[in-house]
């Protein structure tokens, strides 16, 4: 019995983040969590210094903990979803995902610092603008539908403005389009982005799964059962 729960906690623990570990949550008309988003992200842009007005290099990390989202600009539609985040002193990051018949995809993201905030040599009073726009070959954020998308590496968005710009994320995890009934502020099922992903495959090794719970567990009934028999016969003995 013992092994049993353990089982089903371990199944539990790892089988769906918690809400207080997701970053950002975007609700629906009718109060459901439509939007999920938890990554880090790093920009990186050069700018003129006051000092001698070289051009720098800068990466700054957004700093999610003095985040929020905006409910005013942010939105969940059937085709597209916008998730606005902003920060102090007029900083912002915008995400847009846009839905197709059977998946979704991440399709801009830009930026936009007040660079007299995060930097003090900067030579004039300016709000850098990155943004990325997914190329049409590129599949590399495309999600099934009612499913999460998750990878921890770095991943780069170079700028589509070709000013040498990017944003970098890691520890990436978002759902957008989510079931109107489904409530729980926890991720979906994710397609990972070092797997080879086949949706028609979950069900298959969920499948697996439980059934090498049931032998794990009447292994252990046996084992079990065997040694309170030997027992039983040493005492008779």
């Amino acid at each position: 019995m013992k092994l049993i729960v353990i089982l089903i906690v371990i199944l539990i623990y790892f089988g769906e983040a918690n809400a207080g570990d997701i970053e950002w949550i975007l609700n629906d008309k009718e109060s459901s969590p439509c939007l999920l988003a938890d990554m880090n992200i790093k920009v990186n842009f050069s700018y003129n210094a006051s000092s001698d007005f070289n051009r720098q290099k800068s990466l700054y990390e957004i700093p999610n903990n003095l985040t929020k989202v905006d409910l005013v600009r942010s939105y969940c539609n059937d085709t597209e979803s916008f998730l606005a985040v902003n920060w102090e002193h007029g900083n912002i990051f915008e995400i847009t995902f846009i839905k197709y018949n059977k998946s979704y995809e991440l399709s801009k993201f830009h930026v936009s610092l007040n660079a007299t905030d995060i930097l003090k040599d900067i030579s004039d009073n300016k709000t850098i603008e990155i943004m990325y726009e997914r190329l049409v070959n590129d599949s590399s954020f495309d999600t099934p539908a009612n499913f999460s998308f998750h990878c921890n590496r770095e991943q780069i968005l170079n700028s589509t403005n070709n000013d040498g710009s990017s944003i970098i994320l890691s520890k990436v995890q978002f759902e957008a389009f989510r079931r109107n009934n489904n409530k729980d502020k926890k991720f979906s099922l994710a397609k990972d982005c070092e797997s080879n992903f086949k949706p028609d495959i979950v069900p298959i090794a969920v499948g697996l799964s439980l059934i090498a719970l049931i032998i794990i567990v009447l292994i252990a009934y046996i084992v079990g059962r065997r040694r309170q028999q030997a027992r039983g016969y040493l005492n008779i003995m």
